[in-house]
């Protein structure tokens, strides 16, 4: 299975003239090794990575167990249910929108929500646990990274972030009463006491079952048997592991926003609106031929740039483009607040959203209310 249709170009260059898609094509390398099917080249590069994949398994069980260890000793925090919501696989699977969607479902149904997020990729981020501040700055993209500024400017919930999620949690009920908090990825951080734990698949499954770097999982696949549930992205994904607990979801790409503000709709009107006109896509985030595919299967055919996952977005290189709409994802919309007004006149941010099943809202607050009484 290949993760990733090929794009109609290769990534840019940056400013300097240096390529940024050393990173990129490393990645797209990478998911070839993981989850395409094993020919002979393949099968000897994965044998020469298990040394190293052995000892990421030994470090992954160790570390699993201490969580494991530390979960049941719950609640975590007198303060508030903590739940994360992460990946035993590297990359892409829908997390996030996952994790937005949750927060929202248990906003509406009184709960006071907070959310954790590493910063990946924030300048700021390696100096300690940060607040999101509102308003949100134009740079806080730039300073406290893309997820966290996504999942702050959609949810406009209180947000704390740091590689310490640890420390992040204290920051956050510091200063905010909240009743549940819910950790962005995190179930291999340590640091990070939790109540509930959910492990996000998609339709790659484990991909070649190997951990780290031989494979694309961060533990051993059988450790997803530790967590309270699995949910999967996608109708037809299976799950990769027998488990008692399993909700499916599912993403898709919804509206066209003009990064001005000055006009909003459909994406499915974008191909009779845009015809005739040259139309360019990029996306760095971790599956960018998700994006791509909605794009298509909207009607349009853009020329698409896949970047690395979290990569910055240089906007001389953008300027330069020759098109008439330039189509992002809003985990890159957020990278973009401080470009000038006609350059945001050109670009759309083309919004997902997650549909979940409305069992695991249930489910969930079942859970949150019991470890509220134990």
């Amino acid at each position: 299975m290949n993760p990733d249709p090929p794009c109609t170009t290769r990534p840019p260059a940056g400013p300097t003239g240096r390529s940024p898609s050393v990173r990129a094509r490393l990645e797209s390398a990478l998911k070839h090794l993981w989850f395409d099917p094993p020919e002979r080249l393949a099968r000897a590069v994965v044998a020469l990575l298990m040394p190293a994949s052995w000892m990421v398994s030994r470090i992954a069980q160790r570390n699993r167990h201490r969580i494991a260890r530390r979960k049941a000793a719950h609640p975590a925090d007198a303060r508030a249910r903590v739940v994360v919501i992460g990946n035993l696989l590297v990359g892409g699977t829908g997390k996030t929108p996952l994790i937005i969607a949750t927060a929202q479902a248990l906003a509406q149904r009184g709960w006071r929500v907070g959310l954790l997020a590493r910063g990946h990729g924030g300048l700021e981020t390696p100096h300690g646990a940060h607040l999101m501040p509102y308003p949100i700055p134009h740079d806080a993209a730039h300073r406290l990274g893309d997820e966290a500024a996504l999942l702050a400017r959609i949810t406009g919930l209180p947000l704390a972030l740091g590689h310490d999620r640890g420390s992040a949690l204290q920051v956050l009920l510091a200063h905010h009463d909240c009743t549940v908090v819910l950790s962005d990825d995190g179930l291999q951080h340590t640091g990070l006491a939790r109540d509930l734990e959910i492990a996000v698949f998609d339709a790659r499954g484990a991909g070649n079952g190997r951990v780290l770097p031989a494979g694309p999982l961060r533990e051993p696949l059988f450790n997803a048997l530790l967590v309270d549930a699995i949910a999967l992205n996608g109708a037809d994904s299976a799950p990769p592991i027998q488990h008692s607990r399993v909700f499916r979801f599912s993403v898709s790409a919804q509206r066209c926003l003009r990064l001005d503000g000055q006009e909003q709709f459909d994406l499915k009107d974008a191909a009779r609106r845009w015809q005739g006109r040259r139309v360019h896509a990029l996306a760095g985030i971790g599956q960018p031929g998700r994006f791509f595919d909605d794009l298509r299967q909207a009607g349009l055919d853009p020329v698409c740039w896949a970047l690395a996952d979290h990569a910055p977005i240089h906007r001389p290189w953008v300027e330069g483009l020759q098109a008439d709409i330039i189509l992002m994802t809003s985990k890159d919309a957020v990278k973009c607040a401080d470009w000038p007004a006609a350059l945001r006149e050109r670009c759309h941010e083309v919004t997902a959203r997650a549909m979940v099943e409305p069992g695991f809202i249930d489910w969930l607050e079942e859970r949150l209310r019991g470890s509220q009484m134990d």
